[in-house]
């Protein structure tokens, strides 16, 4: 069973519900989603778009249209079953990663990209902590 959770952004009652493989909203997102101005007809890119949080508050904004983003399949079925619970899901539109960053349709342009990139651990050597300390001038 998916664990549901329920936030308030601005006059929306958002339940999104996180699906196997596919990360909750975070603190972070629910910040940026609380920042989505009035998109009323405008066209918007959700890069990484994940349980597609961010997409459904731009589709509750006004957004025309949404195109949704995401390496993880997992995300793109969990966005579209999220902005079905919403009613939104007619406006979600899965854009394929294709060669260029955002693969949009010939002629087609956007007016907003909103994107919260996945927090993940990065692979390969650590980065070290340098400790820097000011130089004593002998007589200060």
């Amino acid at each position: 069973m998916d664990k549901v959770e329920i936030h308030e952004i601005g006059h929306h009652r958002m339940t999104i519900a996180a699906h196997e493989g596919v990360g909750p909203p975070t603190p972070y997102t629910v910040l940026l989603a609380e920042s989505i101005p009035d998109l009323t007809g405008l066209t918007v890119v959700d890069i990484g778009t994940g349980s597609g949080f961010l997409a459904i508050v731009a589709c509750l904004q006004g957004a025309a249209r949404v195109y949704v983003l995401d390496t993880n399949d997992a995300a793109i079925a969990a966005a579209m079953r999220n902005g079905e619970r919403h009613g939104v899901r007619d406006r979600l539109i899965h854009l394929p990663i294709g060669d260029t960053i955002i693969p949009l349709p010939p002629g087609e342009t956007v007016d907003v990209v909103i994107s919260n990139p996945a927090q993940v651990h990065r692979r390969g050597p650590r980065m070290r902590t340098v400790r820097i300390t000011p130089e004593v001038t002998a007589g200060q």
